[in-house]
């Protein structure tokens, strides 16, 4: 999802959840997704 909404003109990614990664940068937990930088 977060792929499809990067991509999207009129969306603006600022929020990413989850309990059993917490306090892991997007990138760090998901490799494919290091396209999103810092966001943690």
């Amino acid at each position: 999802m977060a792929r499809l909404l990067w991509n999207h003109p009129e969306a603006d990614l600022a929020v990413a959840t989850g309990r059993s990664l917490a306090g892991q940068k997007l990138g760090e937990a998901f490799p494919s997704l290091q396209v999103y930088g810092d966001m943690v």
